[in-house]
């Protein structure tokens, strides 16, 4: 993994939080009789949604900062 640039401590927190988050989804839906809109009705739940794609979104855009620097430095 890390020959192809990833680095196992991520994979290694998902798969051991994975089966815990994907449990408390399951009760969250059941308590919620299946309506995915319930999760995001409490404020909290909404803003951790909205900062999560803000997240993702400046990941995939990259506004403010120049990738010419990161280019310099990988070799690319």
């Amino acid at each position: 993994m890390k020959r192809a640039g990833y680095e196992p401590a991520p994979l290694i927190i998902g798969l051991i939080l994975g089966p815990t988050v994907e449990t408390g989804l399951t009760q969250s839906l059941i308590i919620g009789n299946g309506n995915v809109y319930s999760l995001f009705m409490r404020p909290i739940s909404g803003t951790i949604l909205v900062i999560g794609i803000l997240i993702i979104v400046y990941n995939l855009v990259g506004w403010g900062g120049s990738n010419e620097s990161w280019r310099k430095d990988s070799g690319y």
